[in-house]
């Protein structure tokens, strides 16, 4: 998904661009950019036809959750790594990561990640704490995080599950991974950090609007109820 990313996105489709791992297609949703974003993009997809362009649909509702969920419906394919455009992504992020997802029976790897400000060196937080031996709750309560880069699935356990929640703006990946994990714990850790999360002025995690904590009241809400669900259940 990307919004307003002009003077950001080139950098993620770049280190996209130098995966060692080569066999991958990009789907950028712009969610309605009135900025260059379109234009930038459109450099890389004349360059390199594994990059694709698309607008969300009119029809479908704004935000990064639409544009990610649409992203998943044009995918072609085996495996889905949903990821942020203003982040970036280590040299061999797709390449260990489809590698360990072969070489194991689990539906989804999750690697570490590295927060930063400004310089990949100037690190603020190490998101790699990824592995429990109770995962849904150590999720649910924040011991355990998987970050919206971190997993990548493969796309049959993904078939016919409902995706990102479209009416949340914060908090959606711990609700949706939150929700999957009530599904299947079977994932692997893969501790290494593969990708680099950009903390700057413009994230929607630096803002704390009246609807963006509105979200975060929802998500919480809806992890509650679904965690008691679960424990009633055992």
């Amino acid at each position: 998904p990307a919004y307003n990313r002009e003077f950001l996105i080139g950098e993620t489709l770049e280190s996209i661009l130098n995966q060692s791992y080569t066999n991958w297609e990009c789907l950028i949703i712009d969610d309605g950019s009135i900025d260059q974003t379109r234009q930038v993009v459109n450099e890389y997809v004349l360059l390199d036809n594994r990059f694709q362009y698309h607008l969300r649909p009119k029809n479908r509702k704004k935000g990064a959750n639409a544009c990610r969920n649409f992203g998943f419906e044009l995918s072609k394919g085996d495996y889905i790594q949903w990821f942020d455009s203003d982040d970036l992504m280590h040299r061999e992020k797709l390449r260990l990561k489809v590698e360990c997802l072969e070489n194991h029976n689990v539906d989804f790897i999750v690697c570490e990640g590295i927060e930063y400000k400004d310089d990949i060196n100037n690190v603020i937080h190490y998101w790699n704490e990824i592995k429990s031996d109770n995962v849904l709750l150590d999720h649910i309560i924040g011991k355990a995080n998987f970050h919206t880069n971190g997993p990548l699935f493969k796309k049959d356990f993904l078939k016919n599950k409902t995706l990102f929640n479209e009416s949340l703006q914060r908090k959606q990946e711990w609700e949706f991974y939150s929700r999957l994990l009530t599904l299947s714990t079977n994932y692997k850790p893969l501790n290494s950090a593969l990708y680099y999360f950009r903390m700057h002025n413009n994230s929607i995690n630096g803002l704390n609007d009246i609807s963006t904590l509105k979200s975060r009241i929802i998500a919480n809400k809806l992890v509650f109820k679904m965690a008691n669900e679960k424990l009633d259940e055992q």
